[in-house]
């Protein structure tokens, strides 16, 4: 990513996990399906999951403007992917 915003300093940077980690998830640890768990434990270490990552990036110099709280929201049919349904 350095080398990219240091050949195009325009590009933008999208953060966007491919779900919330298996321990934040309702079943517990389900890989193919399972919804974040919505209670506001688990709500608050999320946000400060995307807050630490967005500081992560900034270490480096690189700017995160934009977040999305899972990649492909409404994809179905995982199997052993860990990911949200």
């Amino acid at each position: 990513l350095l080398e990219i915003m240091a050949s195009n300093p325009s590009v933008l940077i999208l953060g966007t996990p491919w779900t919330a980690p298996l321990w934040l998830k309702t079943p517990s640890g389900d890989r193919g399906t399972g919804a974040l768990s919505l209670d506001a434990r688990s709500l608050a270490t999320y946000a400060q999951y995307f807050v630490r990552f967005v500081q992560a990036y900034a270490k480096h110099g690189l700017r995160v403007p934009w977040l999305a709280l899972q990649n492909e929201p409404l994809h179905t049919g995982c199997g052993e992917m860990p990911c949200m349904g």
